[in-house]
């Protein structure tokens, strides 16, 4: 199965990768690092199966992190192919992809923060394609789960890693950026929102609430005004963010974390290419984002949120493109 070795200072850690493995300092990463050097968010590793490889792409702190970049040509725009000799650095912390294998089934211990795998794993759960279900009597839980569910068990809370999100490994909808597919976004509540992805021709839909829908609504603003066309730096999201009813508390890189775990929602809903929901462009050390689709399929349904010429005014160089037409 495929492993990366880790090494924060002179401690060095074999951890299994799965499908989608996010790595930083924030308690909701795949594998956390309690290092004053890593970024709440610092990277993605994933599978791609058409490439038969590991690729890895920075989220935040692209200029301090550093690795060698290999472009391949079955991998995605911003992504890098990681092979075992290549080792990606941040201060003091580094990794290498130290298996090359593809993902299999593996749990985290969520109290020690440890993998189990191998003949441990099988006592907890059993694994069939792309659900897991634990073993008879040992864990509390009566649906099958779906990768990054959690269980319990004798006072320990296990997350499950698949090697697939997707059920039966295939797409049951299209890329957000295609012809077909929109978004509306309503606001039945005040600062209470709920979006909506449909695909023409594709049966079904998905519905998201709460952050899953908020962390759309600054690019989905910009994107369907013109503003910048469309690209938006974290700063300035953040500020739409908390217009939006964002924790005041939470820092402007709280969103790389929020973009990053939305993607892996769509990914586990069955959307093809997740990680193009957000386009990036660097310019200079400045960083930014835009959403993934046609401004002309989105529709935003949120009296609070207008986009005024006062609150274009604030956002000031926080939007990177050329403006389309004055806010109203």
């Amino acid at each position: 199965m495929g492993f990366i070795e880790l090494t924060v200072e002179s401690a060095v850690r074999s951890l299994p990768l799965g499908w989608s493995t996010l790595v930083g300092r924030h308690p909701g990463m795949t594998w956390r690092i309690d290092h004053a050097d890593v970024p709440l968010v610092w990277l993605e590793l994933r599978w791609f199966p058409d490439a038969a490889c590991w690729g890895w792409r920075a989220l935040s702190e692209v200029e301090r992190t550093q690795g060698v970049q290999r472009r391949a040509p079955a991998l995605p725009p911003g992504w890098s192919r990681a092979d075992p000799y290549l080792r990606v650095r941040i201060g003091a912390v580094s990794l290498r992809v130290a298996d090359p294998a593809p993902p299999e089934p593996f749990l985290v211990d969520l109290l020690h923060d440890t993998p189990i795998v191998g003949a441990a794993l099988w006592d907890i759960v059993t694994v069939h394609d792309d659900k897991a279900q634990p073993v008879a009597g040992s864990a509390v839980c009566a649906q099958p789960l779906l990768d990054h569910g959690v269980i319990a068990q004798g006072g320990h809370l296990y997350r499950v890693h698949l090697p697939t999100p997707r059920i039966g490994g295939e797409d049951r909808f299209g890329a957000l950026g295609a012809p077909g597919c929109t978004l509306t976004i309503m606001e039945p509540e005040p600062r209470c929102f709920e979006a909506t992805f449909e695909w023409v021709g594709r049966e079904g839909e998905i519905r998201l609430s709460g952050e899953f829908a908020r962390i759309l609504v600054p690019y989905a603003l910009v994107r369907v005004e013109g503003l910048g066309d469309g690209w938006l730096d974290t700063e300035g999201a953040h500020a739409l963010w908390l217009e939006a009813g964002g924790n005041p508390r939470s820092p402007p890189n709280r969103l790389l974390w929020l973009r990053a775990h939305l993607q892996q929602h769509l990914a586990r809903e069955g959307v093809s290419s997740p990680g193009l929901a957000f386009e990036r462009r660097t310019r200079g050390n400045q960083r930014s984002f835009r959403l993934g689709m046609q401004p002309d399929n989105i529709e935003i349904l949120a009296p609070s949120m207008a986009l005024t010429d006062e609150t274009a005014g604030r956002l000031g160089s926080s939007v990177t493109g050329s403006p389309k037409t004055a806010m109203h």
